[in-house]
């Protein structure tokens, strides 16, 4: 329960403006490639911020702390984000905006998904709540910013990250020793220092990263442009907000029953199903006329983006020696939602520009298809259980 109300109270108040936000750029008249620029910020920090923060936070054993001053932060620099109007100080506050927030979902999911494991829960139960609540955020309150405008919507959104700093005091988080203790004179062996271990993952996860770095692009490369071109073939505000808040919705049976698929199908099965879905909603985005339509292929990406999602971190956590848990999933994230979408952000404003969005969806179909392609050899790396590492000896279980 308290993971599923951070993950409730997280994405609900995220979902208060991030569906908007790309739109409200629009109206301030900025241009598809001041845009693509923008949706670069967020993966920068995410890039060069978010893993160093992870890693300070396993080496401290600090990370609701971390945690917690970053929520923190991030809400602060929202509620003064209205009063930026031009292009430089737009992102400057963006930057500001940004920085703070990028480490929150790396810190959260690791803390998350041990407690789970802890407990002998499914993770996926406990992040499907931050798909449902945003869906309830994202598409009620479309209705509400456009009666009121979108000054009050980054006030609101600011406060409310409030609420998240409460919910992140309920989190468990582990102490794991970082150096084994000295040998007394009576043992025969000298255990290996725990910080010895390796941090580099295994070859699986490095194929997972490699697969997701290319699928995380085109889910951002569409992402940036998926609410414009709503809006260009009809979409209101109301329909801005549903396309984010039903793909969203689309999550929940991805996350509901993504471990039952992978024990049946196995890891690397379910993640090209997760891969194809994805690629079925870029098509149906490129071919989409109507706001209607779109939307229905939005729940059909989103409940790739939730199977994907989970089976993500899940197979991180299991795989990732226990005092390196929050370094590994700062990783996955500096790479695949950092990286990935930093290098996509510009070319997706480009690719807009000079293509059209429907082109630019076809494309982001074809860069998903190249990850499953990366991804096949898991079958083989795979076949193994994961390596473990004993936080007391530092040597492999």
């Amino acid at each position: 329960m308290r993971g599923a109300l951070f993950y409730g109270i997280f994405w609900g108040v995220i979902g208060i403006a991030e569906p908007f936000i790309n739109v409200h750029f629009l109206r301030l008249g900025f241009s598809g490639q001041q845009i693509g620029w923008l949706s670069a910020v967020f993966p920068f920090f995410n890039f060069v911020v978010a893993p160093a923060v992870a890693r300070l936070g396993d080496q401290l054993n600090r990370r609701i702390l971390l945690l917690s001053l970053s929520l923190a932060g991030a809400g602060a620099a929202l509620i003064f984000f209205p009063m930026a109007t031009t292009f430089l100080t737009v992102l400057i506050a963006y930057c500001l905006v940004m920085a703070f927030r990028s480490p929150t979902v790396t810190l959260a999911d690791s803390l998350i998904a041990r407690m789970a494991d802890r407990y002998q829960l499914d993770f996926g139960h406990m992040r499907l709540w931050g798909s449902v609540i945003f869906t309830l955020t994202a598409t009620g309150l479309g209705v509400v910013w456009h009666q009121t405008g979108f000054a009050v919507m980054f006030i609101a959104c600011g406060l409310s990250f409030s609420l998240i700093v409460g919910a992140a005091q309920l989190l468990e988080e582990e102490k794991h020793p970082h150096v084994a203790p000295a040998p007394s004179l009576m043992e025969t062996s000298t255990p290996v220092p725990a910080k010895r271990a390796r941090v580099i993952p295994e070859a699986g996860i490095l194929c997972l990263l490699a697969a997701n770095f290319m699928a995380v692009g085109a889910f951002f490369m569409s992402a940036n442009f998926g609410t414009v071109y709503m809006s260009l073939i009809g979409g209101t505000e109301m329909y801005l907000g549903a396309l984010f808040g039903l793909s969203a919705l689309g999550e929940v049976p991805g996350m509901l029953f993504g471990r039952r698929i992978s024990y049946r199908l196995g890891d690397t099965n379910t993640l090209l199903i997760a891969y194809a879905m994805l690629m079925m909603g870029y098509i149906g985005y490129s071919f989409s006329t109507t706001p209607l339509v779109m939307l229905g292929f939005g729940m059909i990406r989103g409940l790739g983006n939730g199977l994907f999602l989970v089976m993500t971190i899940t197979v991180l956590n299991h795989r990732a020696p226990s005092h390196l848990y929050a370094t590994y999933q700062g990783l996955s994230n500096s790479l695949c939602w950092g990286l990935a979408p930093l290098l996509g952000g510009p070319i997706s404003g480009y690719l807009y520009q000079a293509l059209g969005a429907p082109n630019l969806f076809l494309i982001n179909a074809a860069m998903t298809a190249l990850a499953g392609l990366i991804l096949l050899p898991t079958y083989h790396f795979w076949r193994k259980p994961p390596l473990r590492i004993s936080t007391s000896t530092g040597q492999s279980l």
